[in-house]
């Protein structure tokens, strides 16, 4: 079992982080800052695993038919395209989210280069803000949001539900997704 944030922990988390790039002053480290702010949103709300965000094209943003193209071509597979909707909270952030004119990477470093070099920095980095803010840190912190995900969907709808937006071909992966939280998680 893949243990989610609740949804009490993902809104300190997201205080947090809206916090450090208020407070930044230095430009680099604030690029840096609003990227984790990035992560978190975009995590949280649609699904997207992190290699997906760490690939993902602000041009693969589609904010007038409301949707991220997400692309993936596995070993030995033909590519595949798949649309996930842009909607709530996420939508709101894209539309606000301003963009510099070189950025190319939804996680840009501002110089149209991605922010982080490689997926596993992106782990490491918010591993270091959980230890911080004093949230125990999951084993795969970044896939923790894909079960929180999966838990909010599921206790608002259905697993079926659940099942589609996280893509699995099979239920019984999203049900290993799906926390079994407190009773004040679960009202938060």
């Amino acid at each position: 079992e893949i243990r989610p944030y609740s949804p009490t922990e993902l809104r300190i988390i997201g205080d947090y982080l809206i916090k450090q790039c208020i407070e930044e002053k230095i430009p680099r480290y604030r690029h840096y800052k609003d990227n984790h702010y990035r992560i978190h949103m975009f995590l949280s709300e649609s699904g997207l695993k992190a290699g997906e965000l760490w690939e993902l094209k602000l041009d693969q943003i589609n904010l007038e038919e409301q949707y991220i193209l997400v692309v993936s071509q596995p070993r030995g597979s033909a590519r595949r395209e798949e649309r996930i909707p842009l909607v709530g909270p996420l939508l709101e952030f894209v539309k606000k989210d301003f963009r510099g004119p070189q950025e190319v990477w939804v996680l840009d470093d501002g110089k149209g280069n991605r922010a982080y070099k490689a997926r596993n920095q992106m782990s490491r980095a918010f591993r270091r803000i959980l230890n911080k803010m004093g949230i125990t840190a999951r084993v795969k912190p970044l896939h923790a949001y894909r079960a929180s995900v999966a838990t909010r969907v599921t206790r608002s709808t259905d697993l079926k539900t659940a099942q589609k937006a996280l893509r699995h071909k099979h239920s019984s992966t999203t049900s290993k997704y799906v926390g079994t939280g407190t009773d004040e998680d679960v009202r938060n």
